[in-house]
């Protein structure tokens, strides 16, 4: 019965951590920076199917905004470890403002066509793949160490808010406006996160000067990471998740036009209505620092998004899909949080910023496989063998997982 009390003091614990200034101010330049960044995907998912009405050129997006992460992050996340994570990410983020001021510029002149579409997201995901481990790492030196759980939570409860509002705005302004107006808002929310890094006091974090390579450190940062057995064994669940259940919302459109008459009005809806689960998801995965239950809540929440994922499958009805990404959105935002706050605590912050890039690629480059490959299937037989297979491999590597995790 003091369960619900349990998890509303676990959601105000968290919140109260924004009291706290420079990180309240940074997380609410990464809100907006982030919401501009979901914005521009939906808005470019948006054009590409306009185009080609392929659910392979969907795949192609999703590489070229996804590739980057397996190529990049760790180098971003070597760099946050040697030198200042601010102004890593003021020079990462200006770069990402500029490349969405080119994506307006190009459309306006009627030259974005699906080729240079592709090149330009793979561009700017280049930038923001070498800043995302340093934006991860940065949160919890804006607040004390007994808070850094919560900070953690907060901080990834933004993403989720900004996976909402994004979608929902940039649907908006393409239904009423035009999709230029998607690239020159993200263009103006990319700096903010910049601007938001300015007015705050970052600690100075002395980083030891290494003789070695940076290459040698990310070799021998990646090394100490997988020694750990239990950081091993959740992002090797993140990896296998990310590839065969998040790969699911790079292909939302296709979903969009099996439900909908009009798939850009469905696109918004289902990226939307996936975004409030998302959130919810956030609000309610606190975890506080003790990390011996973790992993089989981790596992819980992928089993759960493998079924989801089984039943979407099938969902062609509206209602049907968005119910779907609904719960689709929450279970697999929690995996991702729980799964994240635990790289978080476990690792010291001399291999921070290398512990959260490899987290990052698990997070943002194993859809990239899925959706390639999903895609190619669904061209030729259909949406609903490969979704359907995908949540049934993950269903039994996650049930497997729970069942060998005994809990202290």
């Amino acid at each position: 019965m003091n369960r619900p009390w349990r998890a509303r003091s676990r959601t105000l614990s968290s919140l109260a951590v924004l009291r706290h200034r420079g990180y309240a101010i940074f997380v609410s330049g990464n809100f907006l920076s982030l919401t501009g960044t979901w914005m521009q995907r939906m808005a470019l998912a948006w054009l590409i199917w306009e185009m080609t009405e392929s659910t392979f050129w969907l795949g192609l997006l999703s590489a070229a905004d996804l590739l980057p992460a397996t190529i990049f992050t760790l180098l971003g996340g070597a760099a946050a470890d040697r030198v200042d994570r601010s102004r890593l990410i003021i020079a990462c983020y200006t770069l990402a403002a500029g490349v969405a001021a080119t994506f307006a510029i190009l459309q306006g002149a009627g030259l974005l066509l699906p080729v240079p579409l592709l090149a330009l997201t793979f561009a700017q995901g280049s930038v923001q793949s070498l800043g995302h481990p340093a934006r991860l790492a940065i949160l919890q030196g804006l607040v004390p160490p007994e808070e850094a759980a919560n900070a953690v939570s907060i901080g990834s409860t933004t993403v989720n808010l900004a996976r909402l509002f994004g979608p929902a705005l940039g649907g908006i302004l393409i239904f009423h406006l035009d999709v230029v107006w998607v690239f020159l808002v993200c263009a103006a929310l990319q700096a903010s996160v910049v601007f938001s890094l300015l007015a705050v006091r970052t600690p100075h974090v002395p980083r030891s000067r290494s003789s070695s390579s940076i290459f040698s450190e990310i070799r021998d940062g990646v090394v100490a990471i997988f020694r750990m057995s239990g950081v091993r064994y959740v992002l090797f669940y993140l990896l296998a998740s990310g590839a065969l259940l998040r790969c699911m919302t790079e292909i939302i459109p296709a979903f969009a036009a099996r439900s909908f008459e009009i798939t850009s009005v469905g696109l918004s809806i289902l990226a939307s209505t996936m975004a409030i689960g998302a959130v919810l998801g956030a609000l309610t995965a606190a975890s506080g620092p003790d990390t011996s239950l973790l992993v089989r809540r981790i596992m819980a929440n992928w089993m759960a998004a493998a079924l989801v994922v089984c039943v979407f499958a099938f969902a062609t009805a509206p209602w049907a899909a968005i119910g779907c990404m609904f719960v689709l959105g929450l279970c697999m935002v929690r995996g991702m949080i729980l799964t994240q706050t635990y790289v978080q605590l476990s690792v010291p912050d001399s291999i921070r910023g290398r512990a959260l890039s490899v987290f990052s690629i698990c997070s943002r480059g194993s859809p990239l496989i899925g959706a390639l490959a999903v895609g190619i299937a669904a061209d030729l037989i259909g949406l609903t063998v490969p979704v359907l297979l995908s949540g049934v491999i993950i269903f039994i590597a996650a049930l497997a997982g729970w069942l060998q995790t005994k809990p202290r």
